[in-house]
């Protein structure tokens, strides 16, 4: 067969299975939150074909895990002999477990089992990624002086699942679905439809709504890419629609917040582009800078720039796929170019100069400062949303077809030489250097004459 053929038929396969393999019990398989991942994960563009496998039993624990892992069966030969051919293995503990005080024996135990088990994942060549599942609607009547209610239930699951993964010898994630279950509550109150919903009748397993949630909180925390539009499995599209904001806020707004992404990076800690796949990566910013670049984001593959302190960047190119995030502190900015997206969120500031940014989309919600005066341009863009933005701007559209931000930058005053001007004023002409020679003259026949 001719080479060029063999290649055309090479390229025209499909990419195999990127294959998800779950430890956990029937909070993971009531919904089978293993499939249903896959599912919403496989719909993103540019992921893989990916598929899922669950070890469950109900009431299950790390510790159980490890013991079956030692004895001939499933659990074994997917572990460790020869193990399942995972990229990445999500661990599920035991719904109370995690919050208990972490010298009780049971959370030591714990803890030691996922050591355990994370080795396995090691030896299989998968990356850990720990669930932070949810606190149970009412608390925990087995456990009311430690899990009195819904909230403090999950700010103890929450210190447990830290704790977990700052005790692994690497980077690991941690999904935290329970955040995202406690942003409906804290939005809604615990009494709503919209946050009871998402348990079954016993207030502690997931319901369909629930698990799609669990689902697309893991699919952001795997990929580091926004759910929306993803598939809506078995829900209605307003359904998992709003689910999936609520995701995309607990994890893709917020990664260096209170939970760790293995995707999302210091800027002192990465080189070259800023771009990745499948798993979409996010480099922050996140200490006073300088950098005068080039600095490319996205492009090849996507990848977001992350913005949260004060400092000054150069020459940007954000690509296709690529991003850069303001998302609090000011940032003085040369230049940006290139189709991707410039997003500044409320609290930010950015300081501009007329025509510095050139981007396919744009969307302005915090502070824009001015390095000129009169009227100015200092974006303009294919979409541009300056809806939220404070100040004095309008949105005019471009003889071409795109948009412009248009501004009205101070007045300049009078300035003079004791008093240079701001911002891109002019400055006071200087006279012609004959003027200077015969003032100059002047001055020293005046101090002679003294």
């Amino acid at each position: 067969m001719p080479l060029a053929l063999l290649a055309a038929l090479a390229a025209a396969a499909p990419a195999p299975p990127d294959p998800l393999l779950f430890v956990g019990n029937s909070y993971t398989a009531t919904q089978d939150v293993d499939a249903l991942t896959a599912s919403v994960r496989a719909s993103l563009p540019g992921q893989p074909p990916t598929t899922g496998a669950a070890l469950t039993a109900d009431g299950y624990r790390w510790v159980d895990h490890v013991a079956r892992a030692a004895e001939p069966g499933g659990w074994r030969e997917a572990l460790v002999d020869p193990g399942y051919d995972a990229t990445v293995v999500v661990f599920q503990e035991q719904s109370q477990i995690p919050g208990f005080p972490q010298d009780d024996p049971e959370w030591v135990a714990s803890r030691d089992a996922l050591l355990t088990l994370d080795g396995y994942a090691t030896a299989l060549g998968a990356d850990t990624v720990v669930a932070l599942t949810w606190g149970r609607r009412d608390g925990d009547a087995q456990n009311p002086d430690l899990y009195p209610d819904f909230s403090t239930m999950q700010a103890h699951l929450l210190e447990g699942a830290l704790a977990y993964a700052a005790a692994l010898p690497r980077p690991a994630s941690v999904a935290p679905v329970g955040l995202a279950f406690q942003q409906i509550h804290d939005t809604y109150g615990g009494d709503d439809p919209a946050f009871v919903g998402l348990y079954a009748a016993d207030g502690s397993h997931p319901s369909a709504l629930g698990g799609y949630l669990a689902a697309a909180v893991l699919t952001a925390t795997l990929t580091g890419l926004p759910t929306a539009g993803a598939d809506p499995a078995q829900l209605t599209a307003d359904d998992a629609a709003w689910l999936q904001s609520v995701a995309d806020a607990t994890v893709v707004d917020d990664p260096f917040g209170r939970v760790p992404y293995t995707w999302a990076v210091p800027w002192s800690a990465w080189t070259g582009p800023v771009a990745g796949a499948p798993t979409r990566p996010t480099v922050g910013l996140l200490t006073p800078f300088d950098e005068p670049g080039p600095i490319t984001v996205g492009g090849a593959a996507p990848g977001r720039l992350w913005v949260a302190a004060s400092g000054t960047l150069g020459a940007v190119s954000v690509d296709a796929d690529g991003a850069l995030v303001v998302a609090s502190g000011e940032l003085t900015l040369d230049s940006l170019r290139g189709v991707g997206a410039l997003l500044l969120r409320p609290g930010a500031a950015l300081r501009l100069g007329d025509g510095a940014v050139d981007v396919g989309t744009a969307t302005l919600a915090g502070a824009l400062l001015l390095d000129g005066c009169g009227t100015v341009r200092p974006v303009v863009a294919d979409a541009l949303d300056a809806s939220a933005l404070g100040g004095d701007w309008r949105v005019e559209e471009t003889a071409d077809g795109r948009f412009a931000l248009v501004g009205e930058g101070p007045t300049c005053p009078v300035a003079t030489a004791a008093s240079p001007p701001p911002c891109g004023c002019a400055a006071p002409p200087r006279p012609p250097a004959a003027a200077l020679a015969v003032a100059a003259w002047w001055l020293r026949r005046r101090r002679m004459s003294r």
